[in-house]
């Protein structure tokens, strides 16, 4: 299982140390390329879990209609999010290539 709480600290406190400064140009680029990878891994792992919530019903159990109300509902997601991430969860299995891409470390 994913712990979420240990990445949220690890996030946390290098905001808090605000120390990027000190990387060189090349250190800086590959900083940038890492956290571009870790986004990707990220919104990897959040349509998986959309897709999870779908597959149990999960929207049902909470009043929504699909699991679209239910990201904007209970996460905040405004709509254009919310019908992208769901989206995804639909269309994303049927398009090899770009699932490949998303899931790329």
């Amino acid at each position: 299982m994913l712990d979420t709480k240990d990445i949220m600290d690890v996030i946390t406190d290098h905001l808090a140390a605000n120390d990027t400064y000190r990387l060189s140009e090349d250190e800086h680029l590959t900083f940038l390329q890492d956290l571009e990878t870790i986004t990707n891994l990220v919104t990897a792992a959040k349509i998986d879990a959309a897709t999870h919530a779908e597959e149990r019903g999960l929207h049902a159990r909470y009043g929504c209609k699909s699991v679209s109300v239910l990201l904007r509902e209970k996460l905040k997601l405004n709509h254009a999010d919310a019908t992208r991430r769901t989206r995804l969860v639909h269309e994303l299995p049927a398009l090899p290539h770009t699932r490949e891409a998303v899931y790329a470390v």
